[in-house]
């Protein structure tokens, strides 16, 4: 019987051990995600700014907020950003490829594939 108490006494510290392992990763990774959503929120507000203090005028910033709110799925700040960096520079191949596909994608109504057709008129201009 003394065997088995210890065997027990023994298997009870580990797994609190790994309890308060796996509580505090979990806050570590809470914190962790909140940093970068507030890094990334940082970058966008700068991104933001270069492009309003340059009149629209810096490319590198466009791609960058392209692709930070692509990659989150922020779809009305993907459309309202493109639409700038469309009426500032000439779009890549690769730029309007990737926007056609995100709006045929999410083209359910008529009048969305209306707005599909006149994008990839604009893309061919």
């Amino acid at each position: 019987a003394e065997k088995d108490d210890t065997e027990m006494e023994d298997t009870n510290p580990n797994a609190e051990a790994e309890g308060d392992d796996s509580d505090s990763s979990d806050s570590e990774e809470d914190s962790g995600s909140e940093k970068d959503a507030d890094e990334e929120q940082e970058d966008v507000s700068l991104l933001e700014a270069r492009i309003k203090t340059t009149g629209g005028r810096d490319y590198d910033a466009f791609v960058q907020l392209l692709r930070i709110f692509r990659d989150k799925s922020q779809m009305m700040e993907l459309e309202k950003i493109r639409e700038e960096f469309s009426a500032s520079y000439p779009l890549a191949e690769e730029l309007w490829l990737e926007w056609l596909s995100d709006e045929a994608r999410v083209a359910l109504s008529d009048k969305d594939l209306d707005r599909l057709t006149a994008l990839h008129e604009r893309s061919l201009a």
